[in-house]
């Protein structure tokens, strides 16, 4: 079985638009700052779904259908004009998420995740669930797509540090995967050289200097609490929700 990385949804697209609709795969979408840490944390805190969409005007549409649902995200790190939460992991606590569903439209991860939907199960994770996520992959027995989020198409440190971990323990407690792509030795790479450090790689990496300067250096310190949760969010009906099909 294989076991690939890509950096940024661009990769992404490129690397399905080769491959089988219907090979069976498992694809591990990453975007720690912020989008997959926030769907872990809202799912986390109760709320029931969370339906990924690519536009804000998209989430709109989307709200005149399920007119209880919240409107979550960002452009450029900020809360959309209009919807009620942004992507801080903070805003979405039990009081204000339980029982709602969630419609989200992040700069990067949720485009991340949509490219990724019809090719393969589709699962979410971050620092906060990682070894939970590296469990899971173990038992899935399939071949492994982690796609990383990037920022506006560009590599991120973080993304990258992440997957290295997922990667790493994966190949360390399974003799059953193979790898070729030079991504996947980069992230075990940078991995390596901040395993004891991830707050401080998270403060020094592009985008976190980026939030701190906008005022949100507290989901950083969030984002970096490794094994927070066990839960591994996954697609289904085109929404993540939480548990097993």
């Amino acid at each position: 079985m294989r076991i690939d990385v890509t950096f940024t949804p661009g990769e992404l697209k490129a690397y399905l638009a080769n491959s089988d609709r219907n090979h069976r795969r498992l694809i591990v979408i990453i975007d720690v700052l912020r989008a997959t840490t926030t769907i872990i944390t809202a799912l986390k805190n109760k709320a029931i779904w969370v339906l990924p969409v690519l536009a804000p005007e998209e989430a709109f549409e989307m709200k005149k259908v399920y007119g209880d649902a919240i409107l979550a995200g960002e452009r450029d790190g900020e809360k959309i004009d209009g919807f009620d939460l942004g992507n801080s992991p903070f805003e979405f606590t039990e009081e204000v998420v339980a029982g709602r569903g969630i419609i989200q439209s992040t700069t990067n991860g949720t485009v991340n995740i949509r490219y990724a939907m019809g090719y393969g199960e589709v699962i979410i994770c971050s620092f906060i669930n990682i070894n939970a996520v590296r469990r899971f992959c173990l038992d899935y027995n399939a071949d492994i797509l982690v796609a990383c989020s990037g920022r506006y198409n560009i590599m991120c440190l973080e993304d990258a540090v992440c997957a290295g971990i997922l990667v790493e323990g994966i190949i360390e407690q399974s003799d059953c995967y193979r790898y070729e792509m030079d991504s996947v030795i980069i992230s075990m790479h940078l991995y390596d050289e901040c395993r004891n450090e991830i707050l401080g790689m998270l403060k020094k990496s592009q985008h976190g200097r980026y939030l701190t300067s906008l005022g949100y250096g507290r989901d950083l310190e969030f984002s970096a609490k490794v094994d927070s949760t066990d839960i591994v969010p996954y697609i289904a009906d085109d929404r993540v929700v939480i548990g097993l099909q």
